[in-house]
């Protein structure tokens, strides 16, 4: 049996991939100013465990992608 060798790698591949509308928004998002208003430590109330920065962009990827509920996103 012969194995065949592949042209590119596994790394190789996504960095070609062209990014999402998503993902490029989320790249040139500078999040510093937002985690520096509001530390990690600032609420007591919502969910714990979760990061700051993870929550906004959950957020914005709801808007961009048109996901109406919470329900939905996790779904999705």
């Amino acid at each position: 049996m012969y194995r065949q060798q592949s042209l590119i790698t596994l790394d190789e591949f996504y960095e070609l991939k062209p990014l999402t509308q998503l993902e490029a928004i989320l790249t040139f998002i500078n999040f510093t100013f937002f985690l520096k208003i509001y530390p990690e430590s600032f609420s007591r109330q919502g969910p714990k465990g979760y990061s700051k920065k993870q929550l906004l962009m959950v957020l914005i990827a709801m808007q961009v992608e048109h996901i109406p509920t919470i329900k939905a996103l996790v779904h999705r």
